[in-house]
């Protein structure tokens, strides 16, 4: 914790970055999921392997996007971290 004396670091540019990061995260979550139900039921309903390739594509790109995401959530939080605890110079 800080002493009161010192001024405490302005974290709002980090609040949004990181609920820009979680809306992000929530968009593609729902889109991976869309995905998962699109290829299953290609699959159910016997559609050519053309499409359901074409799927498993946009699936992979989706799961590569939240991997993305996950490593700017962890830059961020570190980010934080390190504004909010810097050693005053």
């Amino acid at each position: 914790m800080q002493p009161p004396d010192e001024p405490c670091p302005d974290i709002s540019r980090f609040e949004t970055l990181l609920n820009d990061n979680w809306n992000e995260r929530k968009r593609l979550i729902e889109d991976e999921f869309s995905l998962r139900s699109e290829v299953q039921l290609a699959l159910q309903n016997g559609e050519s392997r053309e499409a359901l390739e074409k799927a498993r594509s946009r699936g992979n790109a989706c799961r590569a996007s939240l991997s993305r995401n996950d490593e700017e959530y962890l830059t961020l939080v570190e980010s934080w971290v390190s504004e909010s605890f810097a050693e005053p110079s």
